[in-house]
């Protein structure tokens, strides 16, 4: 019995030290895009605290709002609707060492309301986490 075991369980320990060690790396531009993939998320479950968990300290918006402010905003704007529904497309990420930016265009709706924006949004790395430092968005027609 033990002649099986043994080496069955070796070829399950190698297959997952293999698969650990071999995973194909997830560039930086693939971290945030999945950074801005959860906000999306997190706007349409009207999670206030996980997207302000993605900002950095240093955070301002062209509206004028700071990490501490951007909570209230967001808040607000979470009670107002009944349903919030995001979509994000045409994104391009450029990394420069602990910085980058990223270029997309979203929708937001609710309520039977939809909104459009082109999004330029700095990050920032802090340890193995990119967080947003600043937001420009300007609204479409």
């Amino acid at each position: 019995m033990r002649r099986v075991i043994y080496p069955l369980f070796a070829a399950i320990i190698a297959t997952i030290l293999y698969s650990l060690y071999n995973r194909p790396a997830v560039s930086d531009a693939d971290r945030i895009r999945q950074v801005i993939a959860t906000v999306a998320k997190a706007a349409e479950e009207k999670d206030a605290a996980k997207i302000v968990g993605l900002v950095d300290d240093a955070y301002s918006d062209n509206r004028d709002n700071s990490k501490q402010t951007l909570r209230a905003v967001l808040v607000q704007l979470f009670m107002s609707y009944r349903d919030i529904k995001t979509t994000v497309s045409h994104i391009s990420v450029e990394v420069e060492g602990e910085t980058a930016e990223a270029a997309f265009k979203g929708t937001v709706s609710g309520d039977g309301a939809t909104w459009y924006g082109s999004f330029v949004v700095s990050f920032v790395k802090r340890g193995k986490h990119w967080l947003i430092r600043k937001v420009h968005v300007e609204e479409e027609r």
